[in-house]
């Protein structure tokens, strides 16, 4: 786990909090991956010095937003079409 949080603290802070935010927007489509865990690990990032904690919320919470707006907007398209 050291070895894994070491390499992910050497990414730039701006690679963490993409990756954040895809894995947020993945998790709409493919629920099996829990954005909870990248929550997590960018809290234990933020505690480290390597991310902060708003841009570890804003991040997860951009990725979420977009990932639900993806998830839901064909179906709002179909509903609109009837």
């Amino acid at each position: 786990m050291d070895v894994v949080l070491g390499r992910l603290g050497d990414l730039p802070t701006a690679a963490l909090y993409v990756a954040r935010a895809v894995a947020a927007a993945i998790e709409c489509v493919f629920s099996a991956l829990p954005a909870d865990t990248f929550v997590a690990f960018g809290a234990v990032l933020a505690a480290r010095g390597s991310a902060t904690p708003v841009g570890t919320f804003a991040a997860t919470w951009a990725g979420s937003v977009a990932g639900a707006m993806r998830c839901t907007g064909p179906g709002a398209d179909s509903a609109r079409a009837r």
